[in-house]
């Protein structure tokens, strides 16, 4: 039996890298796990995962499925199905550490999706960096306004197939990597190669950084 069904409906602590959540386990699939906080649905890839255990706080729970956004499936839902429903709808994502980001997807492309921000404007997510997506209902919204009073329109109107082929589109471009929490990784997109990017700093600095190594790219 699958670790995770075993779970299913017990309160559990999930460790992610920098950070944890609690709560049930309403469902799984094999890339991906959902988790009811009281508050909020959280879906959490599996592979941001490092271990989970039991809440002694906590016995095992039962949550209405009629509140959950999206159908459960119990095992059957996967990470790409999930990125699909949430599509156009306003929710929470992680990605750089503990920084929240509000939001939503306008594009899925094959190894990375597009998010727009009222905040951060447009931000290019790999896949393989969401930490987990996270949503009340699916109607939901957030600063007080309404969908149709934000400007939720991205940057790239055709973007490419490929992170790495939306980079080289993008060269020439004022670009911050990762929330540019980092004055290093502010500054103007100079080149892509195969593997690396080169960033031209504000003082006339280049860095070039690996880019799988990026976890979200925003479009200054």
């Amino acid at each position: 039996m699958n670790v995770y069904q075993e779970n299913v409906g017990r309160s559990l602590i999930v460790e992610l890298p920098g950070t944890k959540q609690e709560g049930v386990l309403v469902d799984y699939g094999e890339d991906i796990t959902v988790l009811y906080n009281g508050q909020k649905y959280l879906y959490i890839p599996v592979k941001h995962i490092r271990s989970f255990r039991l809440n002694p706080l906590h016995n095992k729970e039962q949550v209405n499925s009629a509140g959950v956004p999206f159908p459960l499936t119990i095992g059957n839902i996967s990470y790409r199905e999930i990125l699909n429903e949430a599509k156009n709808l306003f929710i929470e994502i992680a990605v750089v550490g503990n920084v929240l980001t509000y939001g939503t997807i306008t594009d899925i492309l094959d190894d990375y999706f597009i998010f727009v921000s009222p905040v951060y404007q447009t931000l290019l997510v790999p896949n393989e960096h969401l930490k987990w997506l996270a949503l009340v209902n699916r109607n939901q919204s957030y600063y007080s306004l309404s969908r149709e009073a934000i400007s939720m329109v991205s940057q790239c109107r055709k973007p490419a197939a490929k992170f790495k082929e939306q980079l080289k589109r993008l060269e020439g471009k004022f670009i911050l990597l990762d929330m540019g929490n980092n004055p290093y990784k502010i500054g103007l997109l100079k080149s892509v190669n195969d593997e690396t990017l080169q960033l031209i700093t504000a003082e006339d600095e280049a860095v070039f950084y690996s880019i799988r190594h990026l976890q979200v790219l925003q479009i200054a």
